[in-house]
């Protein structure tokens, strides 16, 4: 026996002919561990195993001799493995923190189960498991017993596309026609906060029942990435589960519909009100079929200040009645064939700050004349990309909630021909009526806090705002990039002459740019004009 006391930690990578410690004397074994009772590492705790032929990696006893410490296991790029450990060593990684599993091509489980049905297993320490490209992976382990992982806070599995189910339950038991959610209850989770995830999946949990697991009340951070099968995340009544969710993110499900939907709920239960209350951010990307963020209930968000929504090319407002084929399930008059606006009075966000918005084809009017409270008054960001069917953005009475812009940024809009709707007498006279410092006179718009305005490949965009003078105090920054249709700007410049002290500068237009006579900005202005 060779006993390494004071062997902390241990790296092997890239020994093709590299397989055990020890020479067995029968060397006609299939199945040699890398680890045998010879060699003793009583103090390990990090172990990292990368791009080696091992075919196991301990034998049954290595508990006894170089598991009762270890905090840190990397397994990458083994081949031959087809598990990782016997259930009876699984019990003794009492100190394990750390387990990243990569690139084992051949591996069906992580746990071979011996005779263990109707007990627990626990991982008591581990607060990191990252699991990806695993081609052949089948579930965790086999088996009816309770898994349990009481400090796990960090949770990310990708790209194992036979993966449907944490636990592989007995054929006996299952019905063919079931969907398997991946996670079931023989699955504890305590503390888990952040579960990403990219598989082939159709559920991730039951939403049938009342009951969301427990483990869901406690998520901070939720990723679905690539899930092609999954066709919804939650239904109406599994949304007050997330309570504590600050950060959402679906990206490329192919197949997803809707976020939300409103299964097996009757007509009163769908009307009802949802409510994410510490949603922080979201991001919606890459979803191909996404008709709709949820049905048509009131829906708040009252901490967001971050939304990303992008490459949902058949998404045109953010809640909606579920539709059959073409025809919407609602009591709207079929006459009534206006494009609907993606924001309207049913969703609130009184906290956003940063609204990120492209390559949306079918996306034909962002907001509404009228909103929720408060919604979008503390917007300090706005970005629109690739979003064809626009032919203006904001409508009139949305500048009452834009004192806080600050950074306006718009490219390749190839409908786009103003970016404030021309106002009504009535709309226009109310706003000076209303908010004297937002719109000053019936013809001037003030943006107090706009100090970067960037407008990149839009070939029909004419003016900023039909007939009004804009204002801006603050603005640093005025990039105009390919807008053949805009009059010319830089080639009239007069020289600019100082007004009202030393900072603040006015330029006069005489074929301008924003429809206007004067356009007023303080400080450095930095213009630029391509053509």
């Amino acid at each position: 026996m060779i006993k390494l006391g004071q062997l902390h930690s241990l790296r092997l990578q890239n020994l093709p002919k590299f397989i055990s410690f020890s020479q067995e004397n029968d060397t006609s074994l299939s199945h040699v561990p890398l680890f045998t009772e010879k060699f003793v590492f009583p103090c390990l705790k990090k172990l990292q195993l990368s791009w080696i032929k091992i075919t196991t990696i301990w034998h049954t006893s290595a508990t006894s001799y170089c598991t009762q410490n270890l905090t840190e296991l990397i397994i990458e790029g083994c081949d031959n493995l087809e598990h990782l450990f016997l259930s009876s060593m699984a019990r003794g990684l009492v100190k394990l923190r750390h387990l990243k599993i990569n690139q084992c091509k051949n591996m069906r489980e992580i746990i071979v189960m011996e005779n263990v049905e109707g007990k627990e297993i626990s991982f008591p320490e581990l607060d990191f498991l990252h699991i990806e490209n695993l081609q052949n992976l089948v579930g965790i382990y086999s088996g009816n017993c309770i898994m349990a992982f009481p400090s796990l806070k960090e949770l990310t599995i990708k790209n194992s596309p036979k993966l449907e189910e944490f636990t592989v339950k007995s054929k006996s038991t299952e019905i063919a026609t079931d969907i398997k959610p991946l996670f079931n209850e023989q699955i504890k989770f305590t503390r888990l906060e952040f579960l990403s995830m990219s598989l082939n999946i159709q559920q991730i949990w039951h939403n049938g029942v009342p009951e969301m697991p427990s483990f869901v009340k406690k998520l901070k951070d939720l990723t679905v990435d690539g899930c092609d099968n999954l066709r919804y995340l939650l239904t109406c009544s599994t949304v007050k589960s997330f309570e504590h969710l600050e950060l959402l993110t679906i990206r490329n499900c192919k197949m997803m519909e809707g976020v939300i939907v409103a299964e097996g709920l009757a007509e009163e239960e769908r009307r009802s009100k949802m409510l994410f209350p510490n949603l922080q951010a979201l991001v919606l990307e890459g979803l191909s079929k996404l008709t709709r963020f949820s049905p048509e209930n009131c829906i708040e968000f009252p901490n967001l200040t971050r939304l990303k929504i992008g490459k949902c090319p058949v998404l045109k407002t953010f809640t909606s009645s579920p539709v059959i084929g073409d025809i919407a399930v609602s009591s709207e008059k079929a006459e009534n064939t206006y494009a609907p606006p993606f924001f309207n009075e049913k969703v609130a966000f009184p906290q956003i700050e940063d609204l990120r918005i492209y390559l949306m084809e079918s996306l034909n009017k962002i907001w509404a004349d009228q909103l929720d409270g408060d919604s979008f008054c503390k917007l300090k960001t706005i970005f629109l990309g690739g979003c064809g069917m626009l032919v203006s953005i904001l409508p009139f009475s949305m500048l009452e909630r834009l004192q806080r812009l600050d950074t306006l940024f718009i490219v390749v809009c190839d409908s786009l021909e103003e970016i404030v709707e021309a106002p009504s007498a009535s709309n226009s006279q109310a706003l000076v009526d209303t908010q004297p410092t937002l719109v000053e006179t019936d013809s001037k718009v003030v943006f107090s806090e706009l100090t970067e305005l960037r407008l990149d490949r839009l070939p029909k965009l004419k003016c900023f705002c039909y007939r009004m003078h804009i204002k801006c105090p603050s603005l640093k920054l005025l990039q105009v990039s390919e807008c053949e249709q805009v009059q010319v700007f830089a080639s009239e410049f007069p020289s600019f002459q100082r007004i009202n002290g030393d900072d603040q500068l006015e330029i006069q237009i005489h074929c301008p740019l924003f429809s206007v006579s004067k356009v007023l900005f303080v400080k450095t202005l930095h213009v630029g004009m391509h053509y």
